[in-house]
Order: C-alpha cells, then structure tokens, then sequence
C-alpha cells in the first residue's frame, strides 16, 4: 500500500535535492516499486497522485523536457493533492450552509408497514 502522504514526502525529498539527477533516479526507483499493484490496496487519490506523476515523468522522457519544468509540474501536483488521514482518507475543509434533514416515509414490505428515516 502507498498514500498520498508517503508519495508527498518522497517528491518533497527530491524537489528539494541539490543532485537532481541522481534524486530523480531515486524517486522514480522508488515510484514503480511501491505503485506497482497499488490498484489492489491504496485509495483512488493516491492512485490519481501517482498516475500524475508517472505522466510528468513519462513527458520529460518522451519530449525531452528539463528539470526546471519537472519540478514546476511537481509542486503543482503537491499542492492539488492534499494529505490524507492514518485511515487513508483524504482531509478536505470546507464551509457549508447546507443542512440536511430527515424526514419519516411510511412503506410496506409484505404487508406489514414501518417508518424508514430517509436523509
């Protein structure tokens, strides 16, 4: 299993190195060793978080891009994936002035009638 947090602290690692080229070696090593089969047991964001950078790092190869626009791309994707909880859920803040509320709607199952709380 991979988290969004693990992959954060691995590309933050290599944002910050002063060899670019041997971190990036690093980096991408580690990537396709712990994302492979990820599909089975980490959660849909870090599988997005991972498929992002696969694609950054497959467009440096394909169209011969710099490190300068990597880590441009890189620090896009930290800031589009926020950090997730040790339950590998992902913690967003919002304010809403939604309220939901319940109301009681009566039915029948095989003649006999209850009241089910639908929200």
């Amino acid at each position: 299993m991979i988290t969004v947090s693990q992959i954060r602290d691995r590309l933050i690692d290599f944002v910050a190195a002063k060899d670019q080229e041997g971190a990036l070696a690093s980096f991408e090593e580690w990537i396709a060793k712990y994302s492979w089969d990820m599909h089975l047991d980490s959660s849909v964001q870090a599988q997005k978080f991972v498929g992002e950078i696969q694609l950054y790092l497959a467009e440096m190869d394909a169209e011969d891009r710099d490190y300068d626009w990597l880590l441009g791309k890189f620090r896009s994707a930290l800031s589009a994936f926020p950090t997730e909880n040790s339950e590998g859920q992902v913690t967003v803040s919002t304010a809403s002035s939604t309220r939901l509320t319940t109301q009681e709607w009566a039915f029948s199952f095989v003649g006999k009638q209850r009241a089910v709380a639908c929200v």
